[in-house]
């Protein structure tokens, strides 16, 4: 694979890996000497593309892993509307393990799963995440256009919450256009903030990279205690990311368009065979309590869902909150 085209930082057999070349240093490379700092610090340059993970969103999948059920295509990564026949049932019985599947989801999430799919699920699916890919094409371009008008380089702005990276090798943060002063007047919203505002994205907020424009601090101390979870959770910016989803939903704009389509983390975990592994913090009754992984569904709406991974659970429960067992 060439340098242009593989991935700069990329994750195999769980692990992080990645390839990197000398540094530049003035119009050219940097020497041994320029490049390396002091006994642990050299300076490099990724050699490859790097991802980015928007935070705070997730938009319909364009292409995901069939599961291994005992077909021609068992572990092909596919367009999702060729997940027709699986999506319209993924628990028929003559797909491998689906007795064990059910019961590991619970009949209430089961039931729940029933209205979202059926005949039509991989295509609307399919559908809008066509129209979320298009969308952000459209925002980048336009942006894109100005700079090159203007005789500009167009670059990238990212604000980073507590994780700067995830399992896969991808950035995690709020991707901007690098703009001047004047210009993030005029357009304060992160490419994440404005797909939800456009209706083209679900919230997705996963503890704690849920807000860039909050100073880090170490894990335990960004659990708020209980008493003051409404207070830690009445953030300017993500109180705006929720509205965005509720209008959005309430004017059928987007993918709220036709109405509830099967979500992006409940495509994944059905495609996976696994039940969901995150637990949930209510953001609407900020009752100080996290739900198990698979009682997410009740809480009705995701922009009242905050999801935290099961290893910082024991922070929480430090902190004094109770947890669904």
């Amino acid at each position: 694979m060439s340098s242009s085209t593989r991935s700069a930082i990329f994750s195999t057999d769980g692990l992080i890996r990645g390839f990197g070349t000398w540094a530049t240093h003035g119009f050219g490379l940097a020497t041994v000497g320029q490049a390396v700092h002091d006994g642990d610090t050299v300076t490099i340059q990724t050699l490859g593309n790097l991802a980015v993970r928007f935070l705070g969103i997730d938009t319909p999948e364009i292409s995901f892993q069939l599961p291994k059920i005992g077909g021609p295509n068992d572990g092909k990564w596919l367009s999702t509307d060729k997940f027709e026949k699986y999506l319209d049932d993924p628990f028929r019985p003559e797909y491998s393990g689906s007795k064990d599947f059910r019961q590991a989801l619970g009949d209430g999430l089961v039931e729940y799963l029933g209205k979202l799919l059926g005949p039509e699920c991989a295509k609307n699916h399919h559908d809008m995440a066509q129209v979320a890919q298009v969308a952000l094409e459209k925002m980048i371009r336009e942006e894109y256009a100005e700079r090159a008008v203007e005789g500009k380089h167009y670059e990238f702005f990212m604000a980073f919450s507590h994780d700067v990276m995830d399992g896969y090798g991808r950035l995690l943060c709020y991707l901007h256009r690098n703009n001047t002063e004047k210009e993030r007047k005029e357009k304060p919203l992160s490419y994440n903030e404005r797909m939800l505002q456009n209706g083209m994205a679900f919230p997705y907020f996963i503890w704690p990279n849920i807000d860039p424009f909050r100073p880090i601090e170490s894990y335990i101390k960004a659990v708020p205690p209980p008493a003051q979870l409404k207070k830690w959770i009445d953030s300017p910016r993500l109180n705006q990311s929720r509205d965005f989803t509720r209008q959005a939903r309430e004017n059928r704009q987007g993918i709220f368009k036709d109405g509830p389509i099967l979500a992006p983390n409940e495509l994944r975990f059905l495609a996976r065979r696994r039940a969901p592994d995150r637990y949930v913090l209510n953001l609407k009754t900020c009752k100080p309590e996290l739900m198990k992984p698979i009682d997410y569904y009740l809480i009705e709406n995701p922009e009242d869902r905050l999801y935290v991974d099961a290893h910082f659970v024991p922070l929480f429960r430090e902190k004094g909150y109770s947890v669904a067992s």
